[in-house]
C-alpha cells in the first residue's frame, strides 16, 4: 500500500499580506510488516524532459550532481548517501 501525504498553500501574515507554503511529499510504503520510505525507479523518473537511466551521465535530483549510476541497487546507495544527513538517527 502506497499513502502519500502533501500540504501546500497560502497563508496569511499577521501584517495582512499573503505568502506561499513550499509544497512537500512524503511516500510510505508498506510492505508484509515493514514500512519505510520507498526509493523511486530510477528509469521512472524524468529531469528537465529527459527520462532518466542506468549506465549514463544523468543529472542526479536529489543532489544535482552529474552521476552514472550503474543499476538499483547503486541507485539506492546513492540515494541514501544523499539523505543520510537530513535522517535524524535518534
Amino acid at each position: 500500500m502506497l499513502e502519500t501525504t502533501a500540504h501546500s498553500g497560502l497563508v496569511p501574515s499577521p501584517q495582512g499580506s499573503v505568502y506561499t507554503v513550499a509544497t512537500s511529499f512524503a511516500n510510505t510504503v508498506v510492505e508484509g510488516d515493514q514500512l519505510g520510505r520507498a526509493i523511486p525507479q530510477l528509469t521512472d523518473m524524468w529531469l528537465g524532459g529527459k527520462q532518466l537511466g542506468y549506465n549514463e551521465p544523468i543529472e542526479c535530483p536529489y543532489c544535482r550532481t552529474i552521476q552514472i549510476i550503474r543499476d538499483r541497487y547503486h541507485w539506492k546507495h546513492h540515494v541514501h548517501g544523499d539523505l543520510q544527513t537530513y535522517i535524524c538517527t535518534f
